[in-house]
Order: structure tokens, then C-alpha cells, then sequence
């Protein structure tokens, strides 16, 4: 059986951001709309928890465009099974972000569904595969140690219902809206600034992401969101953002961020400056 449509939509002028493309919260809010058709198609429990999500961006969506999400089964990259979305213009069919979940603790169920089913993605694995943002999964850190580590705060909010599911707790969807609200507070400080951008006809875009759940934002709960810079070369920036409930000090979600800087005229990435990149402060130690 090929993949399955899981979503279709259209990319509204509210949903694009100061790039004039739609931002990346919406590509997770149409890939958690995905997975629950997903699961109702395939009979896959809601209740199985994913280890990650991680997604990549390929191309941009602009105000108007058509949009479906097809979804399948897939290699994780080694030896078990995953659930792979793929989020397509419907105009063209051209690939414009993937999303791979794996779910390391619930495999043999997953591949029992798999199997039985026979849903499959058609898409390579160049185009799902982690390629920026490898290695193990984050751990836990507390508040206290991150910023011992040299992590700042780039996002102070509250959880609204608005920002939450039937399940009355936030969506990624909102989990990402304060990593793309923050991410710009992480590269004015690493000098990547809005007036150097703004010289240069540039825009700061993100083309690979890993969220990793350690717990939930109910309504109330007050966002605190800690980042700092891992690593950087001279065209991408990785930051990694961990956000806490304020008043506990209870890690709520680990999100890695793979950024860039493109050309708004030409839509391509740029080089960022040497003197800017060797400066950049990055986080230390074990965060790191």
C-alpha cells in the first residue's frame, strides 16, 4: 500500500512570517495533524509516546499555496521502524519538508502495524534522514546548570488554551512558535544582528529541527525558554533551546535548530561573516 494523505490545506497570508514564507511552526501543526490521521488510518495507538520528532525543510511555501501531507512507514536509519510525513505542494507534488518519528521504546508494535498495514513513504531516505542535527537524543538539564553553561533566556510567555489540543495540552505547534520567536534573540546575540541583516538583504531561516518531549505545558503554565549556540560554520548555525515551566523549574521540551541566512532577492543561503562566527559564544560542557 503507498503512503497515505494524512493532511490538505492551504497556506494562509496570517500563517507567513517577515521572509514572506510560512513559518516553521505551521509545518509541525500540519505534521501533528498528520500523525493523528495517521494513527486513526493505521490503527496505531495514540497513547505510543515518539522519542523524537525531526524534521527537515526543503523548500518554501508561500501565501496561497496548496498543501497536502502524505504519511508512511520507514527505516529509522537503523535497525527498527518509523513514521515518516511528507509535507508536498499539491500544485507541483514538489517536497517542501519531511518529518521523521521514531519511536525507540515501542519499535516491535510499531513494526507489528507496519507489517500489517503495509503503508510505505516513496520518498528516499537523503530527504528524511537526519543530516545537520545527529547523534544521541539530548538529556536532561536543569535550569541552574544550562545557565551555568552559558544558556540565556530567549522566551518569557504563557500557555493559553488557544495554544492547546483536545488532550488540554500544548501543541507543537506552540512548542515551536517560541523556538522561531526566541531563535531571534539567539542570533542578534551571537552577532548575527537585525541591522547586519537588514545591510545585507538577508533573512535568518531554520532547515532542520529535532523536538524532543520530556513532559507537557497545561493553560497557565509559564514558558521559560533557555538557548544557546552548540556549533556553528561559515553557513549554518545549530542552537539548541530547552524550555522549562517557570515556576517548578520542570523541562518541559529539548528542540535543536539547524539556521541559516539566505538572500531574500535570490532565496539562497549566504556565507556569514568570519569575524562574526569566531566570536559567537557557545554553550559548554555537557549541555553542549
Amino acid at each position: 500500500m503507498p503512503a497515505l494523505q494524512t493532511q490538505v490545506s492551504f497556506v494562509n497570508a496570517w500563517e507567513c512570517d517577515e521572509n514572506d514564507h510560512l513559518n516553521v511552526q505551521f509545518y509541525f501543526g500540519r505534521f501533528e495533524e498528520a500523525d493523528q490521521h495517521f494513527r486513526t488510518m493505521t490503527g496505531l495507538d495514540p497513547a505510543l509516546v515518539r522519542s523524537a520528532r525531526h524534521v527537515r525543510y526543503h523548500a518554501e511555501l508561500r501565501k496561497g499555496e496548496l498543501v497536502e501531507v502524505e504519511s508512511g512507514f520507514a527505516g529509522d536509519g537503523g535497525d527498527g521502524m518509523a513514521v515518516v510525513h511528507v509535507l508536498k505542494n499539491l500544485s507541483d507534488g514538489r517536497i517542501c519538508a519531511t518529518a521523521l518519528d521514531t519511536f525507540d521504546a515501542h519499535v516491535r508494535e510499531l513494526t507489528a502495524i507496519a507489517t500489517r498495514v503495509g503503508a510505505a513513504v516513496d520518498v528516499p531516505p537523503r530527504l528524511y534522514q537526519p543530516r545537520g542535527i545527529t547523534g544521541p537524543l539530548p538529556e536532561a538539564i536543569s535550569i541552574e546548570a544550562l545557565r551555568a553553561r552559558g544558556g540565556f533566556v530567549t522566551a518569557r510567555s504563557v500557555i493559553r488554551p488557544a495554544d492547546t489540543g483536545a488532550d488540554g495540552v500544548a501543541t507543537e505547534r506552540a512548542h515551536v512558535g517560541h523556538v522561531s520567536d526566541g531563535a531571534s534573540n539567539v542570533w542578534e546575540t551571537i552577532g548575527v544582528t537585525k541591522a547586519l541583516l537588514d545591510a545585507q538583504g538577508w533573512g535568518r531561516v531554520a532547515v532542520e529541527m529535532r523536538m524532543v518531549l520530556f513532559d507537557a505545558y497545561a493553560p497557565g503554565d509559564l514558558v521559560e525558554q533557555v538557548s544557546g549556540l552548540l556549533d556553528a560554520t561559515d553557513r549554518t548555525i545549530h542552537f539548541r533551546h530547552h524550555q522549562y515551566e517557570a515556576r517548578t523549574g520542570r523541562l518541559v521540551a529539548i528542540v535543536d535548530a539547524l539556521g541559516l541566512a539566505m538572500s531574500l532577492t535570490t532565496r539562497k543561503a549566504v556565507r556569514f561573516p568570519d569575524d562574526v562566527i569566531a566570536a559567537a559564544p557557545r554553550l559548554t560542557g555537557a549541555a553542549a
